[in-house]
Order: structure tokens, then sequence, then C-alpha cells
């Protein structure tokens, strides 16, 4: 990520829940990826971010070993984005501007992962971790219920796709679907409180609905308190 690993304890989650390495803009500096100083929005731009992940990306391939290369853009983020010198003038808006650009830029670096030698043995998942805060900006969409975005490329033989579309279904879901879409057989089509979106099973947004979902896990939880908060 381009900005600092610790914002809203993103290291520690990660850390955690298993053998990461944060590679944030302290990583960037020590590794001269950036020179010490640097900052530029909430750390440094995407544009460097795509290039370091390259070259990070090409030497994990050449260690033979699985690899789990999480990335995290920041360029579309509230109030008004982050336009870099890549980005064209197009729209009346600076937002607008770095949405246009973000995308270009995503979409480049998929094609440059599609045309590495290692790609055929991996799935690459984008995922937006929460809706736009620029609420305003989208005004003049109707009555849309806008989601996060989200799209499974390059999915292992044996995944159905039969039931993908129009699911109601939370971040919570995004674990087994994750883990399904790199061929893990999971017994039941459920993790903890999500399910795999490639099944026939139901979510519980959709067992429930959003009301009622929210409602219940707003609920005091001894067990949440006792073996995650404390650890005991």
């Amino acid at each position: 990520c381009g900005s600092r690993g610790e914002f809203a304890g993103r290291d520690l989650y990660f850390q955690v829940h298993g053998n990461y390495e944060i590679r944030d803009y302290y990583y960037a500096v020590e590794q001269k990826y950036i020179p010490e100083g640097y900052w530029e929005f909430w750390g440094y731009e995407d544009e460097k971010l795509f290039d370091i992940a390259k070259k990070e990306l090409t030497q994990l391939a050449e260690s033979g070993a699985n690899f789990n290369y999480t990335m995290l853009t920041v360029d579309t983020h509230f109030p008004d984005g982050y336009t870099c010198e890549l980005c064209e003038n197009k729209y009346d808006s600076q937002y607008a501007n770095a949405i246009a650009c973000s995308s270009k830029q995503v979409s480049e670096f998929v094609e440059w992962v599609q045309k590495q030698k290692w790609y055929d043995n991996t799935t690459i998942v984008l995922v937006g971790d929460h809706t736009s805060m620029a609420n305003d900006f989208w005004d003049d969409i109707g009555d849309y219920e806008r989601r996060t975005y989200n799209c499974f490329i390059n999915l292992p033989d044996g995944v159905d796709t039969s039931n993908i579309k129009n699911r109601q279904f939370t971040t919570l879901d995004m674990f087994p679907t994750t883990l399904a879409a790199l061929g893990v057989e999971i017994e039941g089509n459920r993790l903890a409180l999500g399910v795999n979106l490639f099944s026939n099973e139901d979510t519980l947004m959709e067992k429930l609905g959003k009301e009622q979902l929210d409602q219940e896990l707003s609920r005091y939880s001894k067990f949440y308190h006792n073996k995650l908060v404390k650890n005991e």
C-alpha cells in the first residue's frame, strides 16, 4: 500500500490473520523506491504502486513458491481523489478524472499480469473495500444502490459461475469466495459468517435481509469479546 500500514490498524489486522509482510510507505522509503521525505496525497501515488508491484511480483514468481500479493490503491479516495501526470483532464471534476485514470491504470496492470508466464496459475481478484465517500458526486444516478466493485479473473477449472449474478451479499462472503476462486474446496461452502458465492448456498443477507442482519451483527457477543478482543 502507498500509505502508512498502521492506518486504521491494517497492519495488525493482516499480521494476526496470517504470515503477512506489510510493504507500505515506510517500506518504499527503505527500499529507495521513493526518496526520503517524498509525500503525495496519502503517501505515494498509485502510479508508483503499480511499478513497485511489477518488480516485486516478478521476484516472487521467480522464487517458484506460491504467493499472495495484495495491493491497496488509493488515488480514488475521498475527498477529491488524486490525479498524477498520467491522468487526462477529460471531465469537469478532479474526482471524475481520478476515477477514470485509476480505472485505466488498473486495466493496464491486469493486462501486464496476463502477459506474464506465471499468469496461467494465478487468480486476480479486484474488490473495493467500501463505496465512494464522496456521496454528492453520485446524486444523478437515480435510485441505483451503490455497491463495492468485485471481479474475479482467471478462475481455475471446476469453479461454477452459473449462480454469481444478482446475489445479495456482504464483504463477509469475500472470505470463502476468494478461497474458492483459488481452487479451494470448502465443505458446506461456508467459512465464519461468509458463504462461497460460487455455490448455491444462501448468504446471511439472502436469508435474513439487510435490516435483520445488521441487527444480529450489532448484538453483544461474549465469544467475540473473550476470544478475539481479550484473546483469553
